[in-house]
């Protein structure tokens, strides 16, 4: 053997050597951080369960808050070389209810004072206007199935949603499949709950950074591209759903 090979291999090694040590590093340091999160679930009476699926490291907590069961699942990259696809996390909250629309109603946060501007590109009847409209709706659709994940996407059309603007809550931009039962649902009390839990600090309504907010027939869902280091990251969320489902 050369010694310029006998150079590289040592190399070659050595990089494996420290590839090896950092994964095991990493993975330490996921299994502390996993195991607070169960701690502190079990603290709540909750349950916590983590697993790889694909390219994510997925986290659910499961709970009841004031009388509602829910599930809350927190979706990591966990692979380098997928990262640059899309956010590296996601969060949702959901529960299902006994009621609900009869169609998908989604409440998009924005910034307060955002609410107008927002989805003027895409009014009109001109060609220009249905090109903006048609890829409006893609990223709009694209947008539920990263926001709320691929099962959700599946039962909204976004395509199909159509803006509902008065009586919207502060902070968001509400689309329904079917504008009038949207504004049945507005006023007949959900700006009002919404607005609650906008006002209530606990709630993950409160913040500046709004979640999304999906009602479908049969399940209320909240959800936020923001990373999870705590379980007192995951409350807010409890929060506002519960209130929000106690609505339906």
């Amino acid at each position: 053997m050369t010694s310029d090979l006998a150079i590289g291999l040592s190399f070659a090694l050595l990089g494996l050597a420290v590839a090896v040590a950092l994964n095991r590093l990493e993975r330490a340091r996921r299994e502390r951080r996993e195991e607070v999160f169960r701690s502190e679930a079990r603290a709540r009476g909750w349950q916590f369960e983590a697993a790889d699926e694909g390219a994510f490291r997925v986290m659910r907590w499961r709970g009841v808050t004031d009388h509602v069961t829910w599930t809350a699942e927190y979706r990591r990259r966990a692979r380098k070389r997928h990262r640059r696809r899309g956010s590296p996390f996601r969060f949702v909250w959901w529960a299902d209810t006994l009621r609900g629309p009869s169609s998908p109603v989604l409440f998009m946060g924005v910034p307060r004072g955002k609410e107008t501007p927002a989805l003027t590109l895409a009014q009109g009847d001109g060609l220009v206007a249905r090109l903006a409209q048609k890829a409006a709706g893609f990223a709009l659709d694209l947008s539920v199935s990263t926001y709320f994940g691929p099962d959700a996407g599946n039962q909204v059309d976004a395509d199909a949603l159509k803006r509902v603007e008065p009586g919207a809550p502060p902070g968001f931009i509400v689309m329904a499949a079917d504008p009038s039962e949207g504004a049945r649902l507005l006023f007949g009390g959900w700006t009002e709950a919404m607005s609650a839990q906008i006002r209530d600090a606990q709630s993950a309504l409160s913040d500046e950074d709004r979640p999304w907010v999906l009602l479908l027939p049969r399940r209320v869902s909240l959800a936020r591209m923001s990373a999870i280091r705590s379980a007192a990251d995951v409350e807010p969320f409890a929060h506002a759903g519960a209130g929000l489902v106690k609505r339906t």
